[in-house]
């Protein structure tokens, strides 16, 4: 790497399935949609939830992380009816963050940039992050 190129932007996302009815051959299915635009998936069946990295993503699809995340929400939506809430960022915790403040059929993100993720940061208490106990929010503030 020389000293004019910048590192390959991060994008982490954390989206949230919302269907009529849950049923586990369900829950595969969107996996496997979700699976069609990033093979880094991490399920979380018990809230219907994944992570994704979207970080290789970007660079294959040519897309920015609003656009990937536009095109997974679209596809889930048309090929099994189901909306979804995604938040978007360059860490999971960011990501978390993000889709716990979205509501279902919107997204969130956050882009890989030190100003807007501290214009993000800004507007949230210590204890919405992921993690974060009260003790630690109450040091956090101060």
């Amino acid at each position: 790497m020389n000293g004019t190129s910048r590192p390959r932007p991060r994008a982490i996302l954390r989206i949230h399935f919302h269907p009529a009815e849950r049923t586990e051959e369900l829950y595969g299915q969107l996996l496997t949609v979700v699976e069609g635009i990033s093979s880094r998936v991490e399920p979380l069946p018990a809230d219907w939830s994944a992570y994704v990295d979207l970080t290789g993503a970007l660079t294959y699809w040519g897309r920015d992380a609003e656009g990937l995340v536009a095109v997974l929400r679209l596809r889930l939506l048309a090929l099994h009816g189901v909306p979804c809430s995604a938040g978007a960022g360059p860490t999971r915790s960011i990501a978390a963050m993000a889709a716990d403040a979205t509501p279902p059929g919107a997204a969130t993100v956050v882009r890989d940039d030190p100003y807007e993720v501290a214009a993000f940061l800004r507007t949230k208490p210590a204890s919405a992050l992921p993690g974060i106990g009260p003790k630690t929010a109450k040091t956090l503030a101060r």
